[in-house]
């Protein structure tokens, strides 16, 4: 189901640069969909539920489990080597398939069943990657009382672009977001980055003298950059 969108080799700091700023475009969109909702997961359907103060759904997503953070001793496990909670394998599709695109690639942090996760690699950083390769709308972090559940949701529940309309973005939202992004996690190439993420949104763009000038309906937006390719600075010009 997922082994199609794994198409390039990428060490892991490459492919958080490649997914992780559109990715956590998605889960702002995602955000506004179901912030200060309660949860409710039903294994047995695979759907994860968002309620109201008076318990009335609002929404359901149809998920996949990825992985677990332990607060006990701050270890990643995924979810195909968790053989204690009896997940079904229709919700392991993209683990396994995480899995099998980190053999092939060699990328260890996707195929190391257990391992410590710290502010350089935590459940953020896992998940973001993980939305990504796998093209889903986002995750949940299903916070319970001894751990966390990474739930992806699927591409299929709903369409990025029509909750975009919804939530009537402007164009300084989507930026913004690269910014906190950018402050939020380690990227060592804020440039290519930056590329990607266009790419995601759809907003043309041209390479000028080291920035990056996006083009929207009338002004400009010029990216810049420090020499190490860090971001420097997002501004709108006429």
């Amino acid at each position: 189901m997922f082994s199609s969108f794994f198409k390039r080799k990428s060490p892991w700091d490459e492919l958080f640069t490649q997914h992780g700023a559109s990715s956590y475009f998605k889960q702002m969109v995602l955000a506004g969909m179901v912030e200060n909702y309660d949860w409710l997961f039903d294994m047995e359907n695979g759907t994860l539920s968002f309620l109201d103060d008076r318990q009335q759904e609002i929404h359901r997503f149809e998920v996949q489990i990825i992985g677990t953070h332990s607060y006990r001793d701050h270890t990643w496990l995924w979810s195909w080597a968790n053989e204690k909670s009896n997940i079904p394998e229709r919700l392991l599709e993209a683990a396994r398939a995480l899995k099998a695109y980190g053999i092939q690639n060699g990328v260890q942090e996707l195929t190391t069943p257990r391992f410590l996760i710290n502010n350089e690699l935590s459940e953020w950083h896992l998940a973001l990657t993980a939305s990504g390769l796998t093209e889903a709308n986002g995750f949940y972090l299903g916070k319970q009382e001894h751990n966390t559940v990474v739930f992806l949701v699927e591409k299929h529940n709903y369409s990025i672009r029509e909750e975009e309309d919804k939530q009537d973005l402007y164009a300084s939202a989507y930026f913004d977001y690269f910014w906190k992004f950018t402050e939020s996690f380690k990227v060592n190439d804020h440039y290519a980055a930056m590329k990607q993420y266009l790419a995601f949104t759809e907003f043309e763009y041209e390479e000028r003298s080291g920035d990056i000038i996006v083009h929207l309906s009338e002004p400009y937006l010029k990216v810049s950059f420090h020499k190490n390719k860090t971001l420097k600075d997002i501004e709108y010009s006429s």
